[in-house]
């Protein structure tokens, strides 16, 4: 019986060869609302692009920072509720916070009454 002497340099060369990793796809676009009325609703808005759409007496739940809400109106009787990884950037900012909010962290308030927040 005879025993091969295994090849060095085929194994270093195997040991010293990069392979890339395989880059992930691009995450598929965000599912997309318009001009649409929600009444007495529960929505979770993560991951949603909604746009000139109304709210009135809804629960808009918010997980993520990944929404937008562009050119909608919210009426008072909404109801918004922070839940998951987004309350810990909440509750950092509140940590320090002692003057009002500053325009970075605010929605933008559009001359017809409607909002725009990440959009």
């Amino acid at each position: 019986m005879t025993i091969e002497k295994p090849d060095v340099n085929k194994i270093m060369d195997s040991l010293t060869r990069y392979t890339p990793p395989l880059t992930p796809p691009p995450p598929p676009p965000s599912p997309y609302v318009n001009g649409l009325w929600y009444n007495g609703k529960t929505i979770k808005i993560d991951g949603w692009v909604f746009e000139s759409c109304r709210f009135d007496n809804c629960t808009l739940i918010v997980t993520t920072p990944h929404f937008s809400l562009i050119n909608c109106y919210l009426d008072i009787t909404n109801t918004i509720m922070y839940q998951g990884s987004i309350l810990s950037i909440i509750k950092l900012y509140n940590l320090r916070s002692t003057a009002a909010v500053p325009p970075d962290f605010s929605a933008i308030r559009n001359p017809d009454g409607t909002v725009t927040v990440g959009g």
